[in-house]
Order: structure tokens, then C-alpha cells, then sequence
């Protein structure tokens, strides 16, 4: 559980660089406050679009495979638009596509990060366990958006999107090297589908 609160701590980083660094990148690009209502209705939408199946992709796949490919991908998208900042490519259409693309990596990965943590710890300890994972998110709502700020002020905004880029590497590669238990056999009936989850809620 240590090392994946460890690697929470850097995908939350990541994460709420995202929210601040695209939006800045946007607002650099154009003065048109309506293109920051885009940017941000392309991050959500796949957000939302996608979660009920990515619950079900995580019912079915391998949780640990599918949050590393998932952050790891996410990763490569972020060096990339990192990359697009600093030779001066990037336009608004790419931010756009590119947080689209991460907005629905995010819906893949959370099913699959909330799937893993009771596979890690004793049950009696759940109740510590999402305390102490929901900290993560309330803190770094605050210290996030604040490192955003800092670090495009003080590398740039190209450079920073490479250090949220590396925050997702790192929770990747540290993901990978958890050991998981085993997840208990079903009885054979086919539950955990899409419409299952629809009627629940």
C-alpha cells in the first residue's frame, strides 16, 4: 500500500497540473475566455462518457496492466504536448485533442486505481486505507494547482508539462511493482456488466 499511495501522490500531481497547465497553455494562445470552456468541456466529457464501461473494461482486465498502460500512455501524450510548447506547434485544436485523449485515459485508469486498493491490504484496514488515499486528492487540490503555478513561472510552460509528464511515468513504473491479490473466482454467472451497473444506479 506504501508505494501505491506513492504512486497516487504523483498521478494526483500530474493530474492537477493538467487542469491548470492546459488552461494556461489555452490562455496564452487566445484571449478568448470561450476557449477555456472548450478545453475544459473536451477533458470532461470523455470523462464522463467513458466510466460506466471503463468500470466494466476493469471488471475484466487485469487492473494493474490496464492503470500502467493507461498512465503510461497518458505520460507519452503529455511529453508530446510538452514537446509541441516548446517548438512553439501547439494551437488550440491540439490542446483540445489532447485533452480529450487524457480526459478519457483518466476515465480508463479510475476504475482500475479504486479496483486495486482492496487487493492490497487487509480489509480491516479499508477504512485507514481510503482516509489516507483521499488526503492525497484534498491535498494536492491545494499544493497541485499551486506547484502548476510555480513551475510554469519558473521553467516554463513546455518544461513544466514534461515534469506532470514524468509525475505519470513515475506512477506507472511504481504501479507495475505491486503485488496483488488474487481476485476471488466467480460462480460463472456473467455479472459486472455494463447494464448491470446502469440498473444498479
Amino acid at each position: 500500500y506504501r508505494r501505491f499511495w506513492i504512486a497516487t501522490v504523483a498521478r494526483v500531481f500530474g493530474l492537477q497540473f493538467r487542469f491548470i497547465g492546459s488552461l494556461w497553455l489555452v490562455t496564452q494562445l487566445t484571449p478568448s475566455p470561450l476557449w477555456l470552456g472548450i478545453v475544459s468541456v473536451a477533458s470532461a466529457v470523455p470523462t464522463i462518457l467513458l466510466s460506466i464501461p471503463a468500470g466494466v473494461l476493469a471488471d475484466r482486465m487485469d487492473n494493474r496492466r490496464l492503470l500502467v498502460w493507461s498512465q503510461a500512455a497518458t505520460a507519452l501524450f503529455t511529453f508530446a504536448m510538452g514537446f509541441a510548447v516548446i517548438a512553439g506547434l501547439a494551437n488550440l485544436w491540439l490542446v483540445f485533442a489532447w485533452s480529450a485523449i487524457v480526459g478519457s485515459l483518466l476515465a480508463i485508469a479510475t476504475p482500475a486505481q479504486n479496483a486495486i486498493l482492496p487487493r492490497l491490504i487487509d480489509m480491516r484496514a479499508i477504512g485507514s486505507a481510503v482516509a489516507y488515499t483521499n488526503a492525497v486528492w484534498n491535498t494536492m487540490r491545494i499544493v497541485g494547482p499551486a506547484s502548476a503555478g510555480l513551475l510554469i513561472a519558473l521553467i516554463g510552460t513546455g518544461q513544466a508539462f514534461f515534469v506532470t509528464a514524468a509525475g505519470f511515468a513515475i506512477s506507472a513504473a511504481i504501479i507495475q511493482t505491486l503485488d496483488l491479490a488474487p481476485i476471488a473466482a466467480r460462480d460463472g454467472r456473467d455479472t459486472g456488466g455494463m447494464l448491470d451497473g446502469l440498473r444498479y444506479i
